[in-house]
Parts: structure tokens; sequence; C-alpha cells
């Protein structure tokens, strides 16, 4: 190869747009994820007086179809600095997943909305749809924030976390505290 084209091939690899790197966590510890296959199609409708429950999950028990993961991570409390545990920005490959809090209190932030954190507490079920990008904080000083995470994912793909800059900035060190705002929960 010339080196004409060695500078042309460099050339353009330096032009590409890499991604930026991640926000940091701080103070975040995770179990080994448990991952099992969904065998074959589930669907549970029910229909009624009770409120309105539709699942349905196309799989095989082959390599086509979706698993499903189950992590626990624990968020911990202020150190000495103030500074309590944290996700770091980031967003699920997975179809849907479904975040248990099992101790403490969580806020969430948006990418769409970070002037206000949304407050979830021990007992709490929130949802994530595949993509949104938000940062998870534990918003209390002294006690450790705990969820169990449950993903749907595609069982093509390994990872069920992608890490994303900071939104607004695009910085990967931008971690900065929650906003002091709680969000309305009935706003959409």
């Amino acid at each position: 190869m010339s080196i004409k084209h060695m500078a042309a091939g460099l050339a353009l690899l330096c032009s590409l747009r890499q991604p930026a790197a991640a926000t940091p966590s701080f103070g975040q510890t995770t179990t080994p994820a448990l991952r099992a296959r969904i065998p074959r199609n589930a669907t549970a409708n029910h229909w009624g007086a009770a409120p309105l429950f539709n699942l349905q999950v196309q799989s095989s028990p082959d390599n086509w179809g979706y698993d499903v993961v189950q992590v626990e991570a624990s968020f911990a409390a202020a150190d000495a600095s103030g500074r309590a545990g944290s996700s770091g920005w980031h967003s699920h490959p997975a179809a849907i997943t479904m975040v248990q809090v099992i101790q403490g209190t969580g806020g969430v932030v948006t990418a769409e909305n970070r002037n206000c954190a949304t407050i979830y507490t021990a007992g709490s079920v929130f949802f994530e749809q595949k993509g949104n990008v938000h940062h998870l904080y534990n918003m209390d000083t002294r006690t450790p924030l705990v969820i169990r995470v449950t993903f749907f994912v595609e069982r093509s793909i390994a990872a069920t976390r992608t890490d994303e800059a900071e939104p607004l900035t695009g910085s990967p060190m931008d971690n900065a505290p929650p906003p002091s705002a709680v969000c309305d929960p009935s706003a959409p």
C-alpha cells in the first residue's frame, strides 16, 4: 500500500466522528447478571373491570427471541463531600426495562427533562423504554439506594446498558448533581 493511500485512510479515520465517552457512575455496585431465555411465545391479556394488562413476547428456544436479564444495583449514600451514588448517563437496548426500588429513594433525570428528577421510593416500580437516555441518583444522603432491574432484551444483544455522554454538553466528564426540582408525576 502506498503512503498516499495510507495517508488518505488515516485522514478518513480522523474525520469520522467518534461517539463521546460516557459520564462515569459514582458509588455504584452491580451484581452479576442472571440471564434466562424465554423459550416460546408468551401472551397475557386481562380485560374487564380490572385494570388492563397486555403482554406479548415473541420468542423461541433457539438463537432468535428474547431473554430476561436481572441485576441488582446499589448506589452509595452521600460520602464526606456530600456526593451520593449515581449511575452516570446511560440508556438500555432492551425492549422494556422494569426497575423495582428495594431500598432508599432514587431520582431519575431524563435527557428530555434535565431540570427535574422523578422521585421513586422503596416499593416503587418504574419502566424505561428502549434508548431513553437517563441518569439515576441516590436522593437519600444516609441510606444506600438498592434497585432490582429486569430487562427484556433481544437474545442477540449481549449488553443491557449503553453508556452515554452528558446530553446537553456532550461531555464525558460532566456528572453534575441532580436538579433540586421534583418532576410533576402526572406530567407525560
